[in-house]
C-alpha cells in the first residue's frame, strides 16, 4: 500500500487534498485551490505560457480528451488508487444520486402516483430503460443496483440496501 501525502489548499473554500507520497513533492510546488465544480486545479507555467490544470489530470498525465474518475466520488482523493481513465459515459454512470429532494432516497427509484408503487430506472445510452415497480422502496433499489452492474460494470454507482 502506498503512502499517503497531505496537500494543503488555498483561497477561499481552503481545505486539504490527499495524494501518494511519491507524486507529493511534483505536486507541492504549486498552490492549489477548489474550483466551484469541487475539482481541484492549479495555475502552472509551461513553456513560457500560464495554464491551468486539474490536480486528478496531472497525477496521471491525461491527454486533452482522455476522461478521469475517481473512484470513491470524493474529489479531494488523489490518490492513484481512487483515480482511473473514463470515458464521459463512464464518468456519468458513476455519478451519485442527485442531491435535489426527490421521492425516493436511492438512485434510480421513484415514487409511481398512479400504481402506487416504486418504480425502478436506469439510463443507458441516453436512453430510460423501467426497471418494474415495487411495492418495496429498497426492492426497487436492488433492481436498479442489479441492473447498474450489468450495464456500468466497475463504474456502476451502487445504492447502499
Amino acid at each position: 500500500m502506498n503512502d499517503v501525502a497531505i496537500i494543503l489548499l488555498g483561497g477561499k473554500r481552503g481545505g486539504f487534498a490527499l495524494v501518494d507520497a511519491e507524486d507529493f513533492p511534483a505536486l507541492n510546488q504549486f498552490k492549489w485551490t477548489k474550483h466551484p465544480a469541487g475539482y481541484l486545479h492549479a495555475t502552472i507555467l509551461e513553456s513560457g505560457k500560464w495554464r491551468t490544470v486539474r490536480m486528478h489530470r496531472q497525477i496521471l498525465n491525461a491527454p486533452a480528451g482522455i476522461g478521469i474518475d475517481h473512484r470513491n466520488h470524493c474529489q479531494h482523493d488523489n490518490t492513484r488508487r481512487n483515480l482511473r481513465v473514463a470515458t464521459t459515459r463512464q464518468n456519468s454512470s458513476n455519478r451519485l444520486k442527485w442531491k435535489t429532494p426527490t421521492s425516493s432516497r436511492f438512485k434510480g427509484v421513484s415514487w409511481d402516483d398512479a400504481e402506487g408503487k416504486w418504480r425502478a430506472r436506469i439510463r443507458v445510452n441516453y436512453r430510460g430503460i423501467n426497471l418494474g415497480r415495487f411495492r418495496d422502496e429498497a426492492q426497487a433499489a436492488r433492481a436498479y443496483n442489479e441492473a447498474a452492474r450489468k450495464q456500468h460494470g466497475e463504474f456502476a454507482s451502487l445504492n447502499p440496501v
